[in-house]
Order: structure tokens, then sequence, then C-alpha cells
């Protein structure tokens, strides 16, 4: 029995067994020539996963133009009200900022969410498995880490908690390992932040994915190579076939907004004393009389600065790595108060201070570097403490490589 007739079959069996009238089974079933099919099928499921993260990359943009407006009026209001000019510099540069990028980090998160869940309520999330089962074998897993994986887009967090419905464990093991190279939506503000420095529109989504591709790419090679050392069973398993439906859009909506809240209520104000701190470090200058003008900021980032300065980093960026261990959300607002990214006038300047080289190596970097501590913690739960503290040093180690490597590639061939 060949692979496509087995899909069927299992899905016909499935449909025999539910509620839904002839007419309905005749319909799904129908649809599923088209959806599985073996080459239709994943052209389809390119399409889809492409258009959603354009899409979402595309109204993440909008809505950070609209956010920048208000937070601008704002300033507007706060120049006209406040006299004292450190007390205006500071609110400015530091707090509007700050709350500036944490809103445009929810937005991001809402957009994502919105979409996966959209996948998910659809019916065709559960049909992904099937579409993509020769490649996930390709690479030494099984259908039974696909949702596992696509949950990750969302947050490492539930996807790394979701590979407990895998029944094999080596391949668990597997899927664990490679999850924190999905880029999940505390990233993608970090990509859109770095992107838009350089790029607009449609070239701004296109590098915003090829980060999302390449992470993906590199998870498939550290897959295959663990399957070769690993043994796995082939287990063969029944899955539930939902039917097709149109999604909930305001039960979505409000569950994808509360997505965004939640971020809000428990991340940003860790985001906010780590910025805030990172602010005033960087605008109080120490006491060496051989470099007047180095601050605290700059003088703690020091034990880190001469092996990141090799990828190009300067000390804020490698601050706002430092922050991103607790909350990759951070990254980005770092960098806009402490490089002042704040509107479109200062970006050529920007563009001097990290050039697109530069910028493209962190977004590589920041891909692949260490997860967050939450990520790690619920790492431990799932792996043990030995091999977590193995893999956060793996991710900081390839991060350095991958990202060297390019550095070396754009320097030859551009």
């Amino acid at each position: 029995m060949t692979y496509e007739k087995e899909i069927f079959n299992e899905i016909e069996n499935k449909l025999k067994k539910s509620d839904f009238t002839k007419t309905t089974q005749k319909n799904t079933f129908d649809v599923d020539k088209i959806i599985l099919h073996k080459i239709f099928g994943v052209i389809i499921f390119i399409l889809i996963f492409t258009s959603m993260m354009v899409i979402t990359f595309y109204i993440a943009q909008h809505i950070e133009l609209i956010i920048e407006l208000i937070i601008d009026k704002i300033k507007n209001i706060a120049d006209k009200i406040i006299t004292n000019t450190n007390i205006k510099f500071f609110i400015n540069n530091c707090v509007l900022i700050t709350a500036e990028s944490i809103l445009s980090c929810s937005a991001q998160i809402f957009s994502i969410y919105f979409f996966t869940y959209i996948l998910k309520e659809s019916g065709y999330l559960a049909r992904g498995m099937f579409i993509i089962e020769k490649t996930m074998k390709a690479i030494g897993l099984n259908r039974d880490a696909f949702i596992p994986l696509v949950s990750n887009l969302a947050c490492n967090v539930p996807g790394i908690l979701s590979t407990k419905t895998i029944k094999d464990k080596n391949t668990k093991i597997i899927t664990v390992i490679i999850s924190p190279l999905i880029s999940c939506t505390a990233k993608l503000p970090i990509y859109m932040l770095i992107s838009g420095i350089y790029f607009s529109g449609i070239k701004r989504s296109l590098l915003v994915l090829s980060i999302y591709l390449l992470g993906v790419i590199i998870g498939a090679i550290i897959s295959k190579i663990a399957s070769s050392f690993i043994k796995k069973n082939d287990t063969t398993f029944i899955t539930e076939i939902p039917s097709y439906q149109f999604p909930n859009i305001i039960n979505i909506a409000s569950l994808s907004s509360s997505k965004a809240i939640n971020f809000i209520k428990n991340t940003a104000p860790l985001i906010f004393i780590f910025t805030l701190t990172s602010w005033v470090l960087n605008n109080i200058p120490t006491n060496n009389t051989e470099n007047k003008k180095e601050t605290y900021l700059h003088k703690i980032s020091k034990n880190i600065e001469p092996v990141l300065s090799t990828l190009g980093f300067d000390y804020k960026m490698d601050i706002s790595l430092l922050g991103g261990i607790f909350a990759k959300e951070s990254v980005p607002v770092i960098l806009k108060t402490l490089y002042n990214i704040n509107d479109s006038d200062n970006k050529e300047d920007i563009k001097n201070k990290i050039p697109i080289q530069t910028g493209i190596t962190f977004l590589i970097f920041t891909m692949i570097y260490c997860p967050c501590i939450n990520t790690l913690i619920t790492i431990k739960g799932e792996l043990g403490s030995i091999i977590t503290v193995f893999l956060m040093l793996f991710y900081i180690v390839l991060a350095f490589i991958v990202s060297f490597l390019f550095k070396i590639f754009i320097n030859i061939f551009f």
C-alpha cells in the first residue's frame, strides 16, 4: 500500500466513525485529495506557511508605525509640559522608547499567535503532519514531532512541553534539542528592528523570513546528525484528523490578545527594569582618566566584548544579548534605548554605527544563541540539568561559529 493511500484510508476510517453527514464526509475527503496530495499538498503547505509569516511581518510593520505616531504625540506633549532638561531627556530617550518597543513586541506576539490559531482551528495544522512526514523522516524525525516544532513559532516553552506527546523517547530528545532554533514570537521584534534599519516593505519581510528558514535548516542538519547516533523506534500510530471548519475569529482574537496582555503583565516589567538599568549605566561616566567617555555599562561589558567584537558587535549589542538571556524581547528594547532608535531621522547614523553586514550577523547570532531562562528551565524539566547546561553552551558556540562563517562569507564575496 502506498504512502498516499495509507493516509486516505486513515482519514476515511476516522470520518466513518464520526457523526458527520455523508455529504460532509465526501467534501472533506475531496478537499483532502488536494491538500494531502504528494505534490500539490507540499506546494500548498509551503505557500500557506510562507504567506502566514509574510502577512504577520506586514501587519507588524504597520502596527509599529501606528505605535510610533502615538509615542511621537506623547513626546510632543511631554516636551511642552516638562521643563527640566534632564527629566525630559530621560522620559523621551528611555521611558517612551522602552514603552514603544514593548507595545511593538506585544503587537507582533498577537499577530503570530493569531495566524497559528487559525491554522489549528481550521483543521489544517493536523493535516500538516502527513504532508511533512517524508521530510521529517529524512531528517531523522517522525510526524509526531511536527506540531511541537510548529508550536515553537509561538513560544519555545509550550513547544518543548508538547514533546510529551511524542511516543519515542529519542525522537523527543532530538525535538527538544532543535526546538530553540525555531524562532519564537520573542525573537520576531529583534528581526523586525534590525531589518527595519536597512530595508522596508517586501525586502524587509524577505530578510526576516530568511532568518526563520535558516533556523529551520540548521535544526534539520542537527536533527539528521543526532539521529545517526541515536537509535529510534519506528512507531506507527493513528492520529486524530479533525474536520475542516471556519475558525472562530472572535475567539482567536481573544486568545491572541490574552497572550499579548500576558506578555505585557509578566515579561514587560522585567524588560523595563533591565532596560532602565542599562540606560542609566550607559549615561553615567566612570572615573577612568584615560577614557573620559567610558561609562559603567561599557566597563561591565568589557569581559565579553573582546570575544563578540570579532563579529563586529559593540558593547551596546553585547549588553542587549545579556538581557536576551532573561527575555528575548528585551534585546530590541535595549538596542532602541541605547542607540536612540526612535525615528527615521537617525537611521543613517545607526547604519554607520551598525553596518548591514554586522546587522545581519547579529540577527543570525540572536536566532541561535542561548535560549531565554524560561526555555532553559523547561528543557531542564524534560532532559535534566547536565544536558541543559551542555545545550546552553552548545547554542552559544554554534551561534558564534555560524555568525563568524557568515561574516567571512560576506567579506569575501561582497
